[in-house]
């Protein structure tokens, strides 16, 4: 008998974990709500995968609370890279985090390139710096709102934004070996592991990438994926 019983949160009673026996489940499925930080410069493939994980994603339990995105320049972003998309909710700066408890159900918020290093910290408690940290921690797992970030550099996702990611998307063919001990101890792979992901992603091809995840998903933890014949696959991994 366990010491520490099992405590049920109504709050998170819709909480999932993909069956990897299911058809729609793949490498790219991830548990939801997930907290995923894609990084790598100008022409990675960031958000190509993104739009690639919202698909699968999508098909195994589609976001029917809505899809939000923040960006710098919004509404040229829905009408270019995420024009694909049906539906998107425009945001230009981080949201009250009450403003999701109007959208009840499975839901995302798209960060790309938001300037989350620099978060103003005015207005104290209800700050964008704040706003942002409570929407990655507790509006993420209480409110069922999936959160996928796009930075060009993991180190201008500052601290507490990076320690409450579920899942790392990395580029390595556009991220610098120089900063493969900073990128090793915020993902908690050690870095002879992590320096092999990377060789294994730049020999697999340009756009490779590897996904490093924080949370159980039935799949090995760190992991490389390339385009191939078959699509994207999983071709390697470390537990």
């Amino acid at each position: 008998m366990s010491l520490v019983p099992h405590i049920p949160n109504a709050e998170k009673s819709d909480h999932e974990c993909p069956d990897v026996t299911e058809a729609t489940v793949n490498g790219m499925v991830w548990k939801s709500p997930s907290y995923a930080i894609f990084t790598g410069g100008t022409g990675s493939g960031k958000t190509n995968a993104l739009l690639a994980a919202i698909g699968h994603q999508s098909k195994w339990r589609p976001f029917e609370g809505g899809i939000f995105l923040l960006s710098p320049n919004v509404e040229a972003a829905i009408k270019g890279e995420y024009g694909i998309l049906d539906g998107v909710i425009p945001l230009k700066e981080w949201p009250e985090i009450t403003y999701f408890d109007a959208y009840p159900g499975r839901k995302l918020l798209i960060a790309d390139d938001n300037a989350v290093v620099g978060l103003s910290t005015k207005g104290g408690e209800d700050s964008q710096r704040n706003r942002a940290d409570r929407i990655c921690g507790y509006v993420r797992t209480h409110k069922n709102l999936s959160v996928y970030m796009c930075q060009q550099m993991l180190v201008n996702v500052p601290p507490n934004l990076r320690r409450l990611a579920s899942h790392f998307i990395l580029f390595p063919n556009r991220i610098s070996k120089d900063t493969l001990h900073f990128i090793a101890k915020a993902v908690m792979v050690s870095k002879p592991h992590l320096q092999q992901i990377f060789d294994w992603c730049i020999e697999a091809g340009p756009y490779a990438f590897a996904i490093i995840t924080n949370e159980p998903d039935g799949s090995n933890r760190a992991r490389v994926r390339i385009h191939g014949p078959e699509g994207e696959r999983d071709v390697v991994g470390i537990n």
